[in-house]
């Protein structure tokens, strides 16, 4: 019995980091998409940011 409670607490602990994992993916992919866009809206701005 013990051994299946620790299962189970391994499989709870898997789910919460493939969670956290795919909200940090997405909000790094969102953070992306608008950073292109404003790339795109400021060419001035970005130019002198990257240099």
């Amino acid at each position: 019995m013990p051994q299946m409670s620790s299962m189970f607490i391994f499989i709870l602990y898997i789910y919460f980091y493939f969670i956290m994992v795919l909200m940090i993916f997405s909000l790094n992919f969102f953070y992306m998409v608008n950073f292109k866009q404003n790339l795109i809206l400021n060419k001035k701005q970005s130019i002198f940011w990257l240099i």
